[in-house]
């Protein structure tokens, strides 16, 4: 067995075959190959002298041509097809009989009856050559046609599926002519139209929907379509179909494979279920925004950068803006009210947030004074990751003020409660004091006059002679009566801060009260100052109250005031007047004294808290005074700075009692 891989260049260098020659004269076949190898360089040239060469080669390679020795009998031919159909080999692409101007007739027909597609002539190996590369050709075009046809039954399947998908999808698709009229449409356009297959070619589409809204909205899309741009209607009520209100149009130019526009594609979708849900998102979104800027506390929403998604009307308002242009703000609450010129806070309880993953608390003092508690709250992924943040700003100081209030109150009923013991344990020994002293006074006296008649003029007591004893006794007694006297009042404010009297109460007059309190301290209101002045309102509506009590709170106020001037040159001043808009009646009490400071500001209506201890302040008259003034349901505000005097405002409200 031989193998010749032919090589040379010349006309046929890209033919690529396998040959297999079946020979049994090894002279010939050498001299068949060599002659070849001139004529198909590319071509891979077996020669096989036996049958069991032939079936070995066969079973290994794949041949193109088979070439079989019939020159002078069909002997090999016919072995030749019973290896083949034993083996089961696969056709290949052609069996050619090599034979010669000897051949015989016969055994030309002998050799196509075994299977010979054709005759070459050995002595022409260029002819061979040629019948070679037209079998190359035979083989390309039939890979082609074969590669063409698996082409067109994908292509049709994937047609056919296509067609399907378009049949069988809620989405309505069609394609119009340069005349709008319809030239294919899905099933479900059908549907919408209800038209039947062999009714569609040709129908204008103004015939079968959109009604009165085809030349105002669809026709001028479809005409820019036909000019080759993409349009889109978001959401179109067709009133022709009540049951599909809202509809989604798109128009694309319909394009040949030369890009020519040839017409229009329509697709419509049912976007019924997604306006509803749309309408009812809506609705659910102005209702939850009803429900938030209803609260009182500002609510924003954080981004992870820090810049502002949304937030109530409460929100804007602490930032002192409005809710369209809250995204325009950054997060920092405390940087925005107190520090605008910096990027981040001190202390940012978003920046904490953000870090820690958890709740952040503070609190926040406003310029106005307000209290501001804050509190932020993470929004985590499912990865635990802080994608935003909800701040959310409560204005807690009337909170702070009721709770301060309620630990006064606490503070002032315990003290009451400690207070009406003490007067009455301190009042029974100081009635005894005051008694025995002058009682002692008396008994002094008369010792002094029998001490002067026996004539003990040079006699000492204690260090001190009769005449020294008769100019100091009397100042020593009458300090007694002072301290004794001092206990005393001490005492009635102490019963008077614990004494309720709103079983007494009646409608009066404010203004009758602010004379009458101006009349029992006139003498010291004109050591004090040498201009004072009372406006009277006119026409006050009765307070439901306590004259007696009320009356001792403009005197204390009063009195505070002239204690307050550091020289007769200052003002005192005392108006009433009504507020309508909130239904009450009010008293000033106004100086241009020394003022108060914000750190004794804070504790002016503490107990025993004075700052005339020297003088002989107890620090109960503004303590007293502010619960007075609480049992007749209105409050005392002060409003003081050092060295600019202190404005008093006691507010009553009109009516019954809360």
């Amino acid at each position: 067995m031989l193998k010749y891989l032919v090589m040379g260049k010349n006309n046929f260098d890209s033919l690529k075959i396998t040959v297999l020659l079946y020979c049994g004269d090894e002279l010939f076949a050498t001299e068949f190959c060599q002659e070849m190898m001139a004529h198909c360089p590319g071509c891979y040239l077996m020669h096989a002298g036996d049958l069991e060469s032939v079936t070995q080669l066969l079973g290994a390679v794949k041949v193109d041509v088979v070439l079989v020795d019939g020159r002078r009998s069909s002997t090999l031919m016919a072995r030749l097809k019973t290896v083949a159909s034993e083996m089961e080999i696969p056709r290949w692409l052609s069996i050619l009989a090599l034979i010669d101007r000897q051949t015989e007739y016969e055994t030309e027909l002998e050799l196509l009856a075994c299977g010979a597609d054709d005759f070459v002539c050995a002595d022409q190996p260029l002819h061979v050559a040629i019948r070679f590369k037209e079998l190359c050709r035979l083989q390309q075009v039939e890979n082609l046609a074969n590669e063409y046809n698996q082409l067109l039954t994908g292509q049709s399947s994937q047609l056919n599926l296509l067609q399907m998908a378009v049949d069988n999808s809620n989405i309505m698709i069609a394609t119009l002519d340069h005349q709008l009229r319809i030239q294919m449409a899905n099933e479900s356009f059908l549907r919408f139209c209800r038209l039947e297959k062999s009714d569609m070619p040709g129908v204008p589409i103004s015939d079968v929907v959109f009604a009165q809204k085809y030349a105002s909205h669809v026709k001028p899309a479809l005409l820019r379509a036909l000019a080759g741009e993409d349009m889109c209607i978001q959401s179109l009520q067709a009133l022709s179909h009540p049951q599909t209100p809202y509809l989604q149009l798109y128009f694309h130019p319909l394009r040949d494979a030369a890009e020519e526009i040839q017409g229009a594609v329509l697709i419509l979708n049912n976007i019924d279920q997604l306006k509803s849900i749309e309408n009812r998102y809506f609705q659910m979104s102005r209702e939850f925004r009803t429900l938030l800027d209803g609260i009182s506390d500002a609510i924003t929403l954080i981004r992870a950068d820090g810049s502002v998604a949304w937030g109530n009307r409460a929100a804007a308002e602490v930032l002192n803006t409005s809710v369209d242009e809250l995204p325009q703000h950054l997060c920092c609450v405390t940087r925005e009210i107190n520090h605008p010129e910096r990027l981040f806070c001190e202390s940012c309880l978003i920046q904490q947030c953000l870090t820690s993953g958890e709740k952040a608390m503070g609190l926040l003092e406003a310029p106005d004074g307000r209290r501001l508690g804050v509190k932020v709250f993470p929004l985590l992924d499912d990865t635990k990751k802080v994608t935003g943040m909800i701040r959310v700003v409560a204005d807690i100081t009337e909170a702070m003020q009721l709770r301060n209030e309620a630990n006064q109150s606490s503070r002032l009923a315990a003290l009451g409660e400690l207070a009406a013991g003490v007067a009455h344990e301190i009042n029974n020994p100081n009635g005894l004091l005051s008694i025995n002293n002058e009682f002692l006074n008396d008994i002094c006296w008369e010792m002094l006059d029998e001490l002067s008649t026996v004539g003990s003029s040079e006699a000492t007591f204690s260090g001190f002679t009769l005449d020294e004893l008769r100019h100091e006794l009397p100042l020593l007694f009458s300090n007694n009566r002072a301290a004794t006297g001092s206990i005393r009042r001490i005492v009635e404010d102490l019963k008077q801060f614990t004494r309720r009297e709103q079983s007494q109460y009646e409608h009066l007059d404010v203004n009758a009260v602010v004379l009458a309190a101006h009349r029992l301290v006139a003498n010291s209101v004109k050591k004090a100052t040498h201009s004072f002045a009372v406006y009277y309102a006119e026409d006050l509506p009765p307070v439901l109250g306590s004259f007696q009590g009320l009356e001792q709170v403009i005197i204390n106020l009063l009195m505070n005031a002239c204690q307050a001037l550091p020289d007769p040159s200052q003002k005192i001043s005392v108006k009433t007047e009504w507020d309508e808009a909130g239904q009450r009646v009010k008293v000033w009490v106004c100086d241009t004294g020394r003022g108060i400071s914000a750190q004794d500001l804070e504790k002016i209506f503490d107990p025993f808290f004075t700052t005339k201890r020297e003088d002989g302040g107890t620090g109960l008259g503004l303590a007293v005074s502010s619960r007075i003034i609480k049992e007749h349901g209105g409050f005392l505000h002060y409003d003081s700075q050092p060295g600019q005097g202190t404005s008093v405002c006691v507010s009553l409200p009109v009516g019954e009692l809360l």
